[in-house]
């Protein structure tokens, strides 16, 4: 479900069938395993509880993705900070997880944040989230995001965050809005990536055509 819908539901602009299909085919992309809860509720017809199901999903405060070294590959910020509370926070952060037992726990609490973390290869993908917010559903957005990225670039690795920031970042943006999840589909998002792709290319080769 897009935030545009979201916000349609309390603003009364999306009526109850509308909101009852959109969400179910955002929750059957992106976990699955509530197939079958949230079919009896559509069959039910209790819009109620698929809203309250719905704020359930974690507003991400922000994200950092890096190396087992500790070196910083991506980051997206959804609060403001200064950008020297920014550097103090990712340090921080980078070194309360990598010194943690791999067999711990993937949630910390610190502050008044949750930090939910996994580790693909050797990149690790953090998210902070409000401390109501529910740890497993960031997980999942965690991975999605991760299918996101193997879905364009082909099994990623760091080295295609390293040399093709700009398209995860993009990646990143299609994804998630306002630390929300805007579109759960993996094929809508690449395909939005390969039409800019597709323009960028257009416009290169017109920018080096020769004048005469």
């Amino acid at each position: 479900m897009s935030l545009l819908e979201f916000q349609g539901i309390y603003t009364g602009e999306l009526l109850p069938q509308e909101f009852t299909y959109s969400w179910c085919i955002s929750v059957l992309v992106i976990d699955p395993a509530l197939k079958v809860f949230v079919w009896a509720l559509i069959i039910k017809g209790d819009n109620g509880l698929l809203i309250e199901l719905l704020c359930c999903l974690p507003v991400i405060r922000f994200l950092l993705l890096f190396s087992r070294q500790g070196k910083l590959r991506l980051q997206k910020w959804y609060v403001t900070l200064p950008e020297k509370e920014k550097r103090k926070i990712t340090r921080e952060l980078i070194h309360i997880i990598l010194s943690r037992n791999p067999k711990t726990s993937s949630f910390v609490d610190w502050k008044d944040l949750k930090l939910v973390f996994k580790r693909y290869a050797s990149l690790y993908f953090c998210c902070a989230i409000e401390d109501q917010d529910n740890e497993l559903l960031t997980l999942e957005t965690v991975h999605r995001l991760v299918e996101l990225l193997d879905k364009y670039f082909g099994n990623v690795c760091e080295l295609d965050i390293i040399f093709n920031f700009e398209k995860a970042y993009f990646i990143l943006d299609e994804f998630l809005m306002g630390g929300e999840i805007q579109e759960t589909s993996k094929e809508l998002v690449v395909r939005a990536i390969e039409d800019s792709d597709m323009l960028q290319e257009t416009m290169e080769e017109y920018m080096n055509k020769p004048t005469f």
